[in-house]
């Protein structure tokens, strides 16, 4: 495959990155922040203008909920912050990497609605119950629906299903972070593609972030497991499912790294992805701890490096 198909493919699997996390209309996270993108940085491109116009019109069209739902309206409020953001982010860090520059602009986004919410105390708690009520009516109809299939009650899916909306109520924040990262990851890929470039998203080898983004890490954990009060461990819950998220794809990305000197046909490489796949408990475990350890011990600049004056 070549270089522009794997970009393509990258671009691809982050979008369904978006559908998987997202809390909210994958189509509006992307687009927003797309159009944003376009018009600040391609505005002098006609098919960039088209483009951008078509995405807005998809995203303000209401196609999965009703403008008279006020979630309609926190949608979009939070791509356009998003989107602003990353701008901002890119007019002020030009030369840094799209990872770098989507980890600013969430944090400024999230900053930005907690601005919000101290001027408006009950911001927060309305945004909650909103979206708790949401999730659980998402749930509702897909119990519904397999009770349709079943022809009764769908029994210990259905016990599973809800519990895992109990978590997702209090994980929206994090499930929203990570979304949000994907998007953006679309949104560069597409705004290089429109300056006939393909190296907006980079493989996924050498996916890395800031070292020292280890402390958000680790004061999650601490506010997790300190006995601090609901709010306190609810921060610690979603800082961890963000790093965590990050950690697994950087130690997925080293392992990948790793599995190219092993990998020497089609064959081989279908072989480890099916041990990979069978074994995902251990492959999971093992790609967070390389991810985790990589912060301390850089193992593909160890591993890049000769191991003599002569490179021998």
């Amino acid at each position: 495959m070549t270089s522009r198909g794997w970009a393509l493919t990258r671009a691809l699997a982050l979008a369904l990155a978006v559908a998987a996390f997202s809390p909210v209309d994958p189509l509006v996270l992307v687009f927003v922040p797309l159009a944003v993108q376009i018009l600040a940085f391609r505005w002098d491109s006609r098919g960039g203008l088209v483009l951008a116009a078509a995405a807005l019109v998809v995203a303000f069209a209401g196609l999965t909920r009703s403008p008279a739902d006020p979630l309609w309206y926190v949608e979009r409020a939070w791509s356009l912050l998003l989107g602003g953001s990353f701008v901002v982010a890119t007019v002020l860090w030009p030369r840094r990497g799209v990872v770098s520059r989507g980890l600013a602009a969430t944090a400024a986004a999230f900053g930005l609605v907690v601005l919000a919410a101290l001027a408006h105390h009950s911001l927060l708690a309305d945004l909650d119950w909103r979206m708790g009520h949401d999730l659980a009516d998402k749930a509702d109809a897909v119990s519904l629906w397999l009770q349709g299939r079943s022809g009764g009650g769908s029994g210990p899916f259905e016990t599973a299903l809800y519990r895992a909306v109990n978590w997702e109520v209090r994980l929206y924040p994090g499930s929203l972070a990570l979304a949000s990262l994907a998007a953006l990851g679309v949104g560069a890929y597409v705004t290089t593609r429109l300056r006939g470039r393909s190296d907006g998203v980079g493989p996924v080898r050498d996916f890395r972030f800031n070292d020292h983004l280890v402390w958000v890490l680790l004061g999650g954990m601490a506010l997790f497991l300190l006995p601090l009060g609901d709010v306190a461990a609810r921060l610690g819950e979603n800082a961890l499912l963000v790093m965590g998220g990050l950690y697994l794809l950087r130690g997925a990305g080293i392992l990948l790294w790793l599995g190219a000197a092993v990998v020497t046909s089609v064959w081989s490489a279908l072989l480890w992805t099916v041990i990979a796949i069978l074994l995902y408990p251990v492959g999971i475990t093992l790609a967070l701890l390389v991810g985790l350890g990589d912060t301390w011990l850089d193992l593909r600049a160890r591993l890049r490096a000769p191991s003599g004056p002569d490179g021998r």
